[in-house]
């Protein structure tokens, strides 16, 4: 019988590499705007800041501030693994090196902060033996490449895996 979690945990990939990293500190609004002041760029406004991780998430796509569309390129080239510049591609008015360099800083940022974003929890979290021992993905075609990197990794460790989703 497997030693994993043997009470059920419904919740996301993130959610799950979280608790398999033991929970690790994450960036949130209040501590992104700070890194937006360090580097001299506007922060996103659309949300108070606060402590929650999960504050950029929902975040309305029509923002401008130049920390909002830093927040979006970064997390969309992390999951679909291409460079900065083509992810910036959907954002007409911002330059793609600016973003680059943008985007090196925040890595820099997190790493000596000691922060993990949600893209971070999905790299570390596949090193990880997964939480569970029975994982069932849901809306499977709506992954990012990111997302299936730890899926198919920890398909290998659990009892069962099962993924569904439409065609």
């Amino acid at each position: 019988r497997n030693a994993r979690a043997v009470t059920p945990h419904v919740g996301t990939v993130h959610s799950l590499c979280f608790r398999a990293l033991g929970q690790p500190p994450l960036v949130d609004s209040k501590n992104f705007k700070e890194f937006c002041d360090r580097v001299g760029i506007e922060a996103p406004k659309s949300r108070t800041a606060d402590d929650s991780p999960f504050w950029w998430a929902d975040e309305d796509m029509n923002e401008s501030e130049e920390g909002a569309v830093l927040r979006r390129v970064y997390a969309e080239a992390r999951h679909r693994g291409v460079p900065i510049a083509e992810a910036t591609t959907r954002f007409r008015s911002f330059d793609s090196n600016r973003m680059s360099l943008l985007a090196d800083k925040y890595a820099e940022w997190k790493r000596v902060e000691h922060l993990m974003d949600f893209e971070d929890l999905l790299d570390a979290g596949a090193e990880r033996p997964p939480p569970v021992s029975v994982l069932f993905c849901d809306e499977a075609q709506d992954n990012s490449p990111l997302l299936w990197s730890v899926l198919n990794r920890w398909a290998h460790e659990v009892d069962l895996f099962v993924a569904a989703g439409d065609p």
